[in-house]
């Protein structure tokens, strides 16, 4: 899938999920053109809440082949935000449990722990008696 499809699917997902009422949106803050409050910059994992009919309103809520932005309110202050669809890698409407995910482009988490080592298994050896 090219880089322009993966946008125009994205967009039609959210707009499709948007129906059913408000999407939270998983965004790596670290990539490149998102505009969040910047204590959120380094966030790989960035759940930002859109919709319509949302209290208080995104009244600025635009979902273009860009991305999605809009006035989000952060500890009762507004910032409007941007997000380009590149740094959108999951969603899921409030209070549903089906998540969305554009595997392409999930973050790694920097704080995970790594998998477990496997020993490499050796085959056992043949038997040690001889026949004489």
């Amino acid at each position: 899938m090219t880089q322009h499809q993966q946008r125009a699917d994205k967009r039609h997902m959210l707009e499709h999920l948007f129906a059913r009422g408000p999407v939270l949106v998983h965004v790596d803050a670290r990539r490149p053109d998102v505009r969040v409050p910047a204590q959120f910059r380094d966030d790989g994992n960035l759940v930002l809440r859109f919709g319509y009919n949302l209290v208080p309103a995104i009244r600025d809520l635009e979902v273009s082949s860009d991305g999605i932005s809009g006035t989000l309110v952060f500890a009762g202050q507004p910032f409007y935000c941007h997000v380009p669809w590149t740094a959108v890698f999951a969603a899921r409407v409030g209070g549903e449990n089906h998540v969305t995910m554009w595997h392409l482009i999930v973050p790694e988490a920097a704080d995970a722990p790594a998998p477990p080592r496997e020993e490499p298994v050796n085959p056992p050896r043949g038997g040690h008696l001889k026949l004489v």
